[in-house]
Formats: structure tokens, C-alpha cells, sequence
């Protein structure tokens, strides 16, 4: 029996190098994209526990570096690793034609 999906937005697979900064920490942290959609993305990488409730990610693409906030819905504690499930504002996406553009590049590749 198939599950209901219950994201408002598809997700697209990624896999590319971001940098994660939580709320009241002034050093950035690295981490990794695993996937995006209009409506959030999940992010995983080598910090341990969470200690925000927000956080800024910044993506690299083509060339031009671009800040996201985002609520860290839930998180996932993987061996030495965490996995953080964000929630992007409303009006994000539509308020960044970089995010724009990314989405539908990684949609195409995907749809392909």
C-alpha cells in the first residue's frame, strides 16, 4: 500500500557542498544539500545536536553565493552526523530567482 506524501512541494534530489550557520553561533559550519523543494530542504552534515531553531544556509550556484533562511523542522542523528529537516518561510522562493533557477535545474535533471 503506497503512503500519502504529505510535502506540499516535491522534492529534488542534490548532493552538493553548502554552509550552514545557526541562530546565535557566528561561525559558519559545512555541510551538504541531499535535497530541495519551493517549500524546504534537508541538509546533513558533522555538527552534533542542533542548537538552533533556525538557521541560514548559504548555496553556491553557478558561481554566485546566495543566503536561505529556514526553521529546522525536525532533526536526525546519523552515527556522527545530523540531518536537519528545513522548512523555508513563505514567499522565499518567489523572492529568490537563484533558488528559482536551481530548483528547475535540478527538477529537469531529475525529470529526465
Amino acid at each position: 500500500m503506497a503512503g500519502n506524501d504529505r510535502r506540499a512541494h516535491p522534492r529534488y534530489p542534490a548532493w552538493f557542498p553548502i554552509t550552514v550557520r545557526f541562530e546565535g553561533r557566528s561561525e559558519p559550519l559545512p555541510g551538504m544539500l541531499c535535497d530541495i523543494s519551493n517549500g524546504g530542504a534537508m541538509v546533513w552534515g558533522f555538527w552534533s545536536g542542533c542548537p538552533a531553531t533556525i538557521v541560514d544556509v548559504e548555496i553556491q550556484y553557478r558561481s554566485e553565493a546566495f543566503l536561505l533562511p529556514a526553521h529546522i523542522v525536525s532533526t536526525e542523528r546519523q552515527w556522527d552526523t545530523d540531518i536537519l529537516h528545513l522548512q523555508f518561510p513563505d514567499g522565499l522562493v518567489d523572492g529568490s530567482p537563484r533558488l528559482i533557477d536551481l530548483i528547475a535545474e535540478l527538477r529537469d535533471h531529475f525529470e529526465d
